[in-house]
Formats: C-alpha cells, sequence, structure tokens
C-alpha cells in the first residue's frame, strides 16, 4: 500500500470511527493557555499529497515555527482530560496536522491544526476526536494561540478509541 492511500485508510478508518461513536460530554472552547503539562508539541505534519510544492513548502514552515511553540492551552487538556488519567493513559505529548492556512491580512498566516495526544504508556490505541486548534504566525515568524474549536462538543469524555 503506498504512503498516500495508507494514510487515505488511516483517514478514513478515524472517520468512521468517529460517526459511530455516541459521545456524552461537555466541551468548551476556550483560550487560556495552562502551564505546560506536557510539551506542545513533538511534531506538527503536512499532509503533501494534494498540495502543489509551494504550498507545500508555505505549510512546512508554518507547521516547523508552531512546532516550537511552548504552552498548552486549558481547553486542549480540558478536551482530552479523560486520557490523562495517569493509571492507563498518560498524555506525553501532542502530535498535530496542518489542516490549512489563510493569510492574516499583515504578512502572516492563521493555521489550523487538528491536534492530538501522544501517550507515555504504550497503548497501541489511537484516540481520534473532532478538536482543532487555530495559531497565528506572523510575518516575523512569532506564533500566537488564537483559539480552539470542539464543533461536536466532544472534549472532557471518552471519544472514538480504535487500534
Amino acid at each position: 500500500m503506498s504512503r498516500r492511500s495508507s494514510r487515505y485508510a488511516w483517514l478514513a478508518l478515524g472517520s468512521l470511527a468517529l460517526a459511530a461513536c455516541v459521545v456524552l460530554a461537555n466541551g468548551r472552547i476556550g483560550t487560556r493557555l495552562a502551564a505546560a503539562q506536557a510539551p506542545s508539541f513533538t511534531d506538527v505534519t503536512v499532509w503533501s499529497d494534494s498540495l502543489d510544492p509551494q504550498t507545500q513548502t508555505l505549510y512546512q514552515n508554518l507547521a516547523s515555527a508552531i512546532a516550537g511553540f511552548s504552552g498548552v492551552p486549558d481547553v486542549r487538556s480540558a478536551y482530552y482530560s479523560y486520557y490523562n488519567d495517569g493509571t492507563n493513559w498518560a498524555i506525553a505529548s501532542w502530535g498535530a496536522s496542518v489542516l490549512g492556512a489563510v493569510p492574516d491580512g499583515n504578512g502572516g498566516y492563521n493555521v489550523t491544526l487538528t491536534v492530538g495526544p501522544n501517550f507515555s504508556i504504550s497503548t497501541g490505541t489511537y484516540v481520534v476526536g473532532d478538536y482543532s486548534e487555530i495559531f497565528n504566525v506572523d510575518a516575523n515568524g512569532v506564533v500566537t494561540y488564537v483559539g480552539s474549536q470542539d464543533p461536536d462538543n466532544s472534549g472532557g469524555g471518552p471519544l472514538c478509541e480504535f487500534s
């Protein structure tokens, strides 16, 4: 299976798992940053299969800038709190993928990322949620957290899990 088709297979599997889940949780959107319970990001990736070379380079540069961001928004910690009990689950760090970027009108970009946990206790399980964050990368490369999105209000409780 090619890298591209395997990526789409994981996306399809994740989408099916998300669609199949019944979630009872109370999510909220916020902008406060917590003291880092875990490093902000260990990796920020760009899926380049459908990007032209110029956009690919732009997204890679934005991803590199955001990867250096320190701080974890309270809303991210709250969204994934069910998976940070330290016994069965322990969040060690965070991974993210660039979903898109739009010019901010000042020479920078507002970048939307899907964000998920990397666990220190190996469970072999992936957690799928409908959570994203927006960061601004200004013209000087300074990164600012803008906000979070939890459109289905599923944060704080069990999410879709698959192995």
